[in-house]
């Protein structure tokens, strides 16, 4: 088997912090092992051994709380890792912390408001969408000495006056825009350590750069379609009806021109009717000559 640990940086007293493990099963068989804590100082927080039955090649983890109380300057502490509910070491690992009365910066999220979906992670649209932060910096025996944002000038910062401030909190505010949907905020001490915020709005997606015409490509091709459609019917309605307008107008005046030539017939054979013939019109005249019979008879027997 083989045991990891993650051991504090420092530890305060009368402040409890955590000491992490891992303990990994390199066999090729299934087994059960209890992994215990122990210091030189009772600073150890019940409960102080665990059980973890871990299949061949895989690992499990856990904790132990340490919260010192006396003066000393060093706290001693061992993780020690038994084969089953044997007495049988199977591996330990020793570690010392120095314990101090100086509280170095921690941050905690107090407050957040706001969240970056799909449609505000692009270029076009998220400095439309906003969001808000609150965090408390504690800290005791030091002093601070500056706040950051590991997106600078995209986010704004607001804080309370720090200068020789020894204890906190102090309280931070910071908002940005989805067009920086996470940030590190961070808060350094005189002496060089540093505590951190990540704060995250997005779930881990980024920003994709996108032109404002992009945003929605169904929406617009549905649009330009639209647009197109209706600059088609516009002019053929307008056509339309400049050709009923041209038709009427004709229609009208080919309608004029009938009555007024039926008018003109029906005056013309009324006036004829009404006056009568003419008697000063001339009338023809035909003129009759006698033909002798004997003269027809003579012609006919010459035929």
């Amino acid at each position: 088997m083989k045991l990891r640990i993650i051991p504090p940086d420092n530890a305060v007293i009368g402040k409890e912090m955590l000491v992490y493990y891992e303990v990994e099963n390199t066999g090729t068989i299934n087994e059960t092992y209890e992994v215990a804590i122990s210091d030189d100082h009772s600073a150890s927080i019940l409960p102080t051994r665990r059980q973890h039955t871990i299949l061949a090649g895989e690992t499990s983890n856990g904790s132990f709380t340490l919260k010192p109380t006396s003066v000393s300057n060093i706290l001693k502490y061992a993780i020690t890792v038994y084969l089953g509910s044997t007495s049988e070491i199977t591996q330990r690992i020793s570690k010392t912390v120095l314990v101090t009365d100086i509280e170095r910066p921690d941050c905690t999220v107090v407050f957040l408001n706001g969240t970056c979906n799909n449609s505000s992670l692009n270029t076009a649209q998220c400095h439309k969408y906003h969001w808000f932060v609150n965090a408390e910096i504690t800290f005791k025996g030091t002093e601070l000495e500056n706040f950051t944002s590991s997106v600078g000038s995209a986010t704004e910062l607001v804080y309370d006056d720090i200068s020789g401030l020894r204890h906190g909190p102090v309280n931070i505010s910071i908002k940005g825009s989805c067009c920086t949907p996470s940030v590190v905020l961070a808060a350094f001490d005189t002496d060089g350590y540093i505590a951190q915020c990540k704060i995250e709005f997005s779930g881990g997606q980024i920003v994709t750069p996108m032109k404002l015409y992009d945003i929605d490509d169904t929406q617009v091709n549905t649009d330009k379609s639209d647009g197109s459609h209706t600059e088609i019917v516009i002019p053929i309605v307008v056509s339309a009806i400049i050709v009923v307008v041209v038709l009427s107008i004709l229609g009208f005046i080919a309608y004029r021109k009938y009555k007024q030539a039926s008018y003109n017939v029906s005056y013309n054979v009324n006036q004829n009717i009404g006056g009568g013939i003419d008697k000063n019109q001339p009338t023809s005249s035909v003129e009759y000559h006698p033909v002798k019979l004997t003269e027809v008879s003579d012609e006919k027997e010459n035929l």
